[in-house]
């Protein structure tokens, strides 16, 4: 009898693609446990036993239970010392690009402990959402030729990529458990240990009895996805404000204050501290770092905090970064590092520049880098590679805890696609709800691995959801000197700060945090100065504020 371990990841679908090879090859099966393997299920058929095991990623605890259970299994044997298991099928999410964990897994615990004649199959799960739901024909329940070719690429860059990491040489099979795509070529491999590539070069359709009610369901959630997309590529989402994009810079505001001064009766000495703590302020300069696994949408994030074409954007099945990414602002530097989750080697390497760059020091001897956004794919139920990143690169060498701000980005596709309202580019009751359980997951993760406590937030960048509190919590992270730097560059399409969750006023705060930053500046900038002319020089910088105010408040909803 055959004996099929399935492995992965949370949320890459091991059960669901039990439950298609059943449906599929089965006609009667029983469930069953052993009680000397935790966390892993037993369905056995006539032909067949399956071993589901649960998802690496829910916990640290977790995950060394699992393995301990996992090595137990692969390394049975039956009564002529044979290894009980034959095949171990890899289930991988498709439609996340970080495979650290499914690295992890084949070289830290599968390859140390494989018999001879086992043998390993890489199934790429739900290719349906491989694109986030673009190009999948809804009517025939399978990819159109553009996600065909996508899918191809995506089985040679994870081959060429596993190849480097592990040396296993195995091409991966794609396939949709929901949709049954792809499904019987997958039990023939697995099964009866038949070559992959056969069935790469000629996948099948699912059977006419598919559930009508999964294919109406997925159908119109395509459409509205279609919809959406082809909407953002015909014209920007939001139109430019010429009054918004005419706040003034922090070098004019000190170019005010100068002229003032030239016109004020004040003596020279104090005309020279004035000037030399201008110099210093518009000297400043503000380092953020973004960092984050492989497709979380770290220059997306970039372009809906500062402007739409500020970072490159990309869409291949490779990284778009493989260097640490320099954009330069006026008095802020955002540095965008390449994504974790595609190799270990890459990883090695990609960590080293972090690292390295977390504890380089400017010119005045302190970190070079302010503030640290972490970026997530919140629509990834296993975040390995992100905890890793947290816990072993950036909070050991970060300095200071408070300046890592964790971003929870694609929460349109939290539940893959489900309860977003596309009329309104919102979260759903449903939605929302899963989105705070999931922050605070991850914020308990986060806490009971370093004892740091953070706030996840959760937004879209494709939307434009969340946007203004995102900014906000940037804010508060941001050092309380340098965040006049942060202010004038925003998004200067005042429609990317409108929907945000109810739960604070973010644009309000955004206000406060703009005056009380200002004045907190100025206010150093003057110590010591008499007191007639630092009331000239607040009216100044109060008016500059109050611009902003007003700016922001008349495109408020």
């Amino acid at each position: 009898m055959k004996n099929i371990l399935l492995v992965g990841s949370v949320g890459g679908g091991k059960s669901t693609t039990i439950g298609a090879l059943l449906k599929k090859n089965a006609t009667d099966f029983n469930k069953t446990y052993d009680a000397s393997l935790k966390q892993i299920d037993r369905y056995e058929t006539e032909n067949e036993i399956f071993w589901d095991a649960d998802g690496f990623g829910e916990s640290i605890e977790n995950d060394l239970i699992l393995e301990e259970s996992i090595v137990s299994l692969i390394r049975r044997e039956n009564i002529d010392g044979e290894r009980v298991v034959n095949t171990i099928l890899i289930v991988v999410d498709l439609s996340t690009r970080d495979l650290g964990t499914e690295y992890k897994l084949i070289s830290d615990i599968l390859m140390p402990n494989l018999g001879k004649n086992q043998n390993i199959i890489i199934g790429l799960n739900q290719c349906d959402f491989a694109m986030k739901g673009k190009n999948w024909d809804s009517e025939k329940n399978e990819p159109n030729e553009k996600l065909k070719s996508f899918l191809r690429n995506k089985v040679l860059s994870i081959k060429e990529r596993l190849k480097e990491s592990t040396g296993l040489d195995i091409e991966p099979i794609y396939f949709s458990a929901l949709y049954g795509y792809n499904i019987d070529n997958l039990y023939q491999c697995i099964t009866n240990d038949m070559d992959v590539e056969i069935f790469n070069n000629r996948e099948n359709t699912v059977d006419d009895d598919s559930s009508s009610n999964n294919v109406k369901t997925r159908h119109t959630l395509s459409q509205q996805v279609e919809e959406a997309n082809k909407a953002h590529m015909g014209e920007s989402l939001f139109t430019a404000n010429d009054n918004f994009a005419a706040i003034r810079s922090i070098d004019e505001v000190c170019i005010s204050i100068e002229n003032e001064l030239e016109k004020a009766d004040i003596n020279y000495d104090d005309r020279k501290l004035i000037i030399e703590r201008l110099t210093e302020i518009k000297n400043q300069e503000l380092n953020i770092m973004l960092v984050g696994g492989t497709g979380t949408g770290k220059s997306s994030t970039i372009n809906a905090l500062f402007g739409e074409n500020v970072a490159v954007v990309g869409e291949s099945v490779n990284p778009q970064t493989d260097k640490i990414e320099k954009y330069s602002l006026s008095k802020v530097t955002l540095w965008d590092t390449p994504g974790l989750g595609d190799s270990p080697q890459a990883d090695e390497r990609y960590s080293k520049q972090i690292i390295d760059m977390l504890n380089e020091n400017n010119s005045v001897g302190k970190r070079l880098i302010d503030v640290v956004l972490v970026v997530i794919d919140a629509s990834a139920q296993e975040l390995g590679t992100s905890y890793r990143l947290i816990n072993d690169v950036i909070m050991p060498n970060v300095g200071d805890e408070r300046r890592v701000l964790i971003a929870l980005n694609q929460c349109d596709f939290a539940m893959k696609g489900k309860y977003w309202d596309h009329a309104t580019n919102t979260p759903k009751p449903r939605l929302e709800s899963f989105l705070r359980e999931k922050a605070m997951s991850v914020s308990g993760r986060i806490k009971e691995s370093t004892g740091v406590e953070v706030v996840p937030v959760y937004y879209s960048a494709l939307y434009k959801y969340n946007i203004a509190k995102l900014f906000f919590y940037l804010l508060d992270s941001t050092p309380d000197e340098k965040r006049i730097n942060l202010i004038p560059q925003m998004n200067k399409n005042v429609r990317v700060w409108d929907k945000n969750d109810s739960n604070y006023d973010y644009k309000e705060n955004i206000n406060k945090t703009a005056r009380e930053s200002y004045q907190d500046t100025f206010s150093r900038v003057l110590r010591g100065i008499p007191k007639d002319f630092m009331h000239i020089i607040f009216n100044v910088v109060d008016g500059f504020v109050d611009g902003f105010i007003d700016i922001m408040r008349k495109h408020k909803r």
